[in-house]
């Protein structure tokens, strides 16, 4: 069963359209906002296949993107140096950095390569300060949780030979952990 787009889809992907509209952030805006009116009604896939192969999916997963970054910052919409590219290159990052990074490519005049060469930098520095952070608390929950082993009461007349093999196999996990903490330790001091 083939699916019909909208008559306002159609229109943007007519012979005369297409060959007189270039292909800016604002043409893909407008399309992107026609696609996610009717996204509940059928898939990018359903959406190409009744495009009669006018448009790939790809192009049109393109078109929404251009709508939500255009939503989120209109700038783009009126840029005369971005491309459509540009906004590949940031579409994967969180939305403040994308609208940051957008403006200084604006700005800049930055190439397509350089904003994607700044946008790799800013995950990268972004993931590695997640990890950081994640090491951080874990160090924090560690050092409450041997806290609790180093205070000044003996072990109770009920502990258990279990209880003790508990303890001893955890100690054990500790030092391990200890020595692969030293290993990030020294990495980061680098």
């Amino acid at each position: 069963m083939t699916r019909r787009t909208s008559p306002v889809l159609e229109r943007f992907f007519e012979p005369r359209v297409v060959t007189r509209s270039p292909d800016t952030i604002a043409r893909r805006f407008e399309v992107g906002r026609v696609i996610l009116a009717q996204r509940n009604e059928c898939s990018l896939r359903d959406l190409s296949k009744a495009l009669g192969g006018r448009a790939s999916r790809t192009f049109l997963h393109r078109c929404t993107t251009a709508y939500r970054l255009g939503k989120s910052f209109p700038f783009i919409l009126e840029s005369e140096h971005l491309r459509v590219s540009h906004l590949d290159a940031v579409e994967r990052l969180a939305r403040p950095l994308q609208g940051r990074l957008l403006l200084e490519a604006e700005a800049g005049d930055w190439s397509v390569r350089k904003l994607r060469e700044r946008a790799v930098a800013e995950r990268t520095s972004n993931s590695s300060s997640i990890n950081l952070r994640a090491a951080h608390r874990a160090l924090a929950q560690l050092r409450l949780s041997l806290s609790a082993l180093v205070v000044d009461q003996p072990f109770t007349k009920g502990a258990t030979l279990a209880t003790l093999e508990e303890i001893c196999l955890g100690l054990t996990e500790a030092r391990e952990l200890s020595a692969n903490l030293l290993s990030i330790q020294r990495t980061l001091s680098l």
